[in-house]
């Protein structure tokens, strides 16, 4: 997931992704998150921020599945001198990060704290995204938390959740839980299911 290759002939396009570098969005029968986070400041702040990210998905009586998403950005840096006159690099300055969740098509969204533009959703990719906006200062923090239900069809299996992680990101610390249960506490480092 730290290389993203493409081509134009279908031929080595298909062997890429076999290989799992063409960056796709899976399908996948059980529940489903990828978070994209898109840094739109001209810094590289995000080489300074840290996120972990905490998956709590809960079963109700009426057998739907409610699921709560919170990440925690941190950046504990100071800011760069950004004064280009003076030959500076501005590396570090607020991160201006537009956020989507990839979550299973059909999940109706409860709702979506710490965004600070008007929240969209709509269908992409097979999925269903949830898409925010968010600053994290320097020396700061800022976080979201996002809850929605999945789709009845997944009320009927046995719990199973594939998180894509982001090409490019090192690790995310990550805690998965379901009913209370943990079923992962630690670094996310590659695409994973977690399972009951």
């Amino acid at each position: 997931k730290d290389i993203l290759l493409e081509f134009n002939d279908p031929q080595i396009e298909a062997s890429v992704d076999k290989l799992d570098f063409g960056g796709r969005i899976n399908s996948y029968s059980g529940d489903y998150l990828h978070i994209n986070n898109v840094n739109f400041a001209g810094a590289k702040s995000n080489l300074f921020v840290t996120e972990n990210i905490e998956s709590d998905a809960t079963s109700g009586s009426d057998g739907l599945i409610t699921r709560t998403v919170t990440v925690k950005y941190k950046n504990p840096y100071p800011p760069s001198d950004c004064n280009l006159e003076r030959g500076n690099l501005c590396l570090n300055a607020i991160l201006r990060n537009w956020v989507r969740l990839y979550v299973p098509q059909g999940s109706k969204l409860i709702s979506f704290q710490g965004s600070m533009k008007a929240v969209q959703t709509y269908d992409e990719l097979g999925k269903t995204v949830f898409e925010g906006f968010l600053e994290v200062p320097t020396q700061g923090t800022a976080s979201i938390i996002v809850k929605y239900t999945l789709p009845k069809s997944l009320s009927n299996q046995k719990y199973s959740l594939m998180i894509q992680k982001q090409p490019g990101i090192e690790s995310q610390g990550l805690v998965v839980k379901y009913n209370n249960q943990v079923l992962f506490d630690g670094n996310l480092i590659q695409d994973q299911i977690f399972k009951l």
